[in-house]
């Protein structure tokens, strides 16, 4: 049996923009961390073979600061030294244990994330696993006490504002670059256990839409979508995935209950069809009530009936003008809504 819904959208969604927070650099497992030069090849001026300092090609003198030396806002700023892990006292984080309560007051400073990931798996009795962490360093001091999970979701807010993630599945718990994870690996939430997960989780849910257009409403709760998260419009079935943090997740919902409040819509009406399909009864109501786009010179010519609908228009606005002494009718009326098809074969 197919279904042929009629939709007619009013109101825009009021959406707002979240905060950008700029992302970290990289660090690998193995190895020297990318980008950094080795001190001894930065700190050695270049010589020739008779031992003498090169200068600067063809005489010239080189911009302040050095060959090379970059004059952009960007390298203007002060930036937080990196202390490898090797480096770090591991003894800071070996005071730092759950109280008989199971409760912890932090004091991190200056900690890189290597021997943190390593200690956050520890105190969660979680077997941790990662192939890339942020290269730079955590302060994370606090007054009150928290539980495991919760600072494990203050420590996941840190990766996220960095570009990555904890995904917890068991007792394993896997820290991923978000560019271009693999979403099978985020975990999946119906939207009304939302409330129920932490703020800082990164998840993915499905919202069934009924009175709005998965592609429309996908552009307007863009918006409200993090940097590090997606949404994505099924137009056949009339759905809007979203992956991000569950507390955009939350945000969106709410908004989609709202807009889709049956005391304040009424303009959804569902149609079974049995001796046509959806597709074609779509195509065929678009093109009676003028609604298909002109893409030939075929199409583009009116019918008959479209002809006397303008006329008999134009007449009806020509009796309002003459009625208003000449003046054209007031145009601060109701904004014409607009009328969309939704096809279903299932």
């Amino acid at each position: 049996m197919f279904r042929l819904t009629l939709m007619i959208l009013s109101a825009g969604i009021i959406s707002s923009a979240l905060a950008q927070v700029p992302e970290g650099v990289v660090i690998q497992q193995e190895g020297r961390p990318r980008g950094r030069p080795n001190p001894a090849e930065a700190s050695s001026p270049k010589v020739n073979e008779s031992g003498a300092n090169q200068g600067p090609p063809n005489g010239k003198e080189g911009p302040p600061g050095g060959e090379g030396a970059s004059e952009s806002p960007a390298d203007e700023t002060v930036r937080r030294p990196n202390k490898s892990a090797a480096e770090f006292d591991l003894d800071q984080l070996k005071t730092i244990r759950p109280d008989g309560e199971g409760r912890i007051q932090l004091n991190l400073r200056a900690v890189p994330w290597p021997p943190l990931i390593e200690w956050l798996g520890h105190i969660s009795a979680m077997s941790v696993d990662w192939r890339e962490l942020p290269a730079d360093s955590i302060n994370l001091q606090t007054q009150q006490e928290y539980t495991v999970a919760d600072v494990r979701d203050l420590v996941n807010r840190h990766l996220l504002a960095r570009g990555f993630t904890m995904l917890e599945d068991g007792e394993l718990l896997t820290v991923e670059k978000i560019q271009g994870i693999n979403s099978a690996m985020v975990p999946r939430l119906l939207p009304d256990d939302l409330e129920s997960h932490r703020d800082f989780e990164f998840a993915k849910t499905s919202f069934e839409l009924t009175s709005l257009v998965a592609e429309q409403a996908a552009k307007e709760f863009q918006p409200l979508v993090s940097r590090n998260g997606t949404i994505t419009a099924f137009n056949s079935t009339n759905r809007l995935e979203v992956m991000d943090t569950v507390k955009n997740l939350r945000q969106i919902y709410r908004l989609l209950q709202q807009e889709q409040d049956p005391q304040h819509r009424d303009y959804v009406r569902e149609f079974e069809l049995e001796h046509i399909s959806a597709a074609m009864a779509k195509s065929k109501l678009e093109s009676l009530l003028s609604m298909e786009k002109p893409t030939s010179p075929a199409n583009a010519r009116m019918s008959r009936q479209q002809r006397q609908q303008q006329e008999m228009m134009m007449q009806m606005q020509m009796q309002q003008m003459q009625q208003n002494g000449g003046q054209p009718p007031p145009s601060n009326g109701p904004k014409p809504m607009e009328v969309s098809f939704v096809t279903s074969d299932r």
